[in-house]
């Protein structure tokens, strides 16, 4: 029998499930479930590569790169996930990809023969965001230096001709459990087209 695999989902309040009380019932875990994966999560509402959630806890969690040397600790795992930089988006786009950059560094340091997928930062809109081209352009270029799979939701047109709206909580930001379940079928089918299908099986996230 193969070994299960171990998955590690880094990112903000989408992938700890804010909208569905918790990460059990987030996307991540969803698909984490659907493929036998083990989920492990490390997330935090109104942190990015650059926001650390200052303002937001007593204590802030920090950027996503502050908490990868806690989580090595913690967490074996055959891919990480990165699913963060939404609280990043009104900010320089420069300085976005360079946290990136720095954030992805550090996992391949960390964790040198997992599988790196990235999920370019968006929230639950058909419409590209201001800026995107110019950071989609960074992260390109760095997850191609890193051989890491970038996922991206825009240029996918994963929210093109869906009901967006029906798939949110009240605060038509976060995606509620039809969402989340939503969420885990694109990345799973996205996995699968950029060449981890021997990661992604055929089951569909449920």
């Amino acid at each position: 029998m193969s070994q299960r695999l171990s998955a590690l989902f880094v990112g903000d309040s989408f992938t700890v499930g804010a909208g569905v009380a918790g990460a059990a019932n987030g996307y991540a875990c969803i698909l984490a479930r659907s493929q036998g994966w083990a989920c492990n999560v490390d997330a935090f509402g109104a942190t990015g590569y650059l926001n650390d959630g200052a303002g937001f806890y007593p204590t802030p969690p920090g950027r996503a790169l502050d908490r990868l040397s806690a989580d090595v600790k913690l967490y074996a795992v055959d891919m990480v996930v990165l699913d963060s930089g939404r609280n990043d988006l009104g900010k320089d786009p420069a300085a976005v990809v360079d946290a990136f950059t720095q954030t992805l560094a550090e996992v391949q340091q960390l964790w040198p023969s997992a599988r790196v997928v990235v999920i370019m930062p968006a929230y639950m809109s058909a419409t590209p965001y201001t800026n995107y081209s110019l950071v989609h352009t960074g992260f390109v270029a760095a997850c191609g230096a890193a051989h890491a799979t970038l996922l991206d939701p825009v240029a996918e047109q994963w929210y093109s001709g869906v009901d967006i709206e029906g798939m949110q909580i009240p605060d038509h930001v976060h995606p509620n459990a039809l969402g989340n379940q939503f969420l885990a079928g694109k990345i799973a089918d996205s996995m699968a087209r950029h060449g981890l299908g021997d990661l992604v099986g055929a089951r569909v996230p449920s």
